[in-house]
């Protein structure tokens, strides 16, 4: 679903007219929270993000509402990591074809690092 925006000049005027829609993202999670898919799966919907369990048990896809920005949805995904833990986590993004890594190891710790 989209959603209709009227962006405005410095004056008020309306300027372009922006279309705003929910992204996908197929999210492979090594460790996830107390290692069990159904309490991290559940986190991830009571913080208002739409989620489909694929049969790979570690591997889910998840619909990033057109309000949500990308920094809180960053956060939330951190949020379901183990922080003891250095496995990394693997987000690929279906709509752009961007694909990030989220390691808990070394200096950029629960930092997603976008590859080429």
């Amino acid at each position: 679903m989209a959603i209709m925006l009227w962006k405005s000049a410095i004056w008020g005027e309306p300027m372009a007219r922006v279309t705003l829609r929910a992204r996908r993202y197929l999210l492979e999670v090594n460790r996830g929270a107390r290692d069990s898919r159904r309490i991290w799966v559940g986190q991830l919907k009571a913080a208002g993000l739409k989620v489909v369990a694929l049969p790979h048990l570690t591997t889910v896809v998840i619909d990033r509402p057109a309000n949500m920005t990308w920094q809180k949805f960053k956060l939330i995904l951190v949020s379901i990591m183990q922080s003891q833990n250095p496995k990394a986590s693997l987000l690929l993004s279906t709509d752009r074809g961007k694909w990030f890594v989220c390691s808990n190891r070394g200096n950029r710790r629960g930092q997603f690092v976008k590859y080429p």
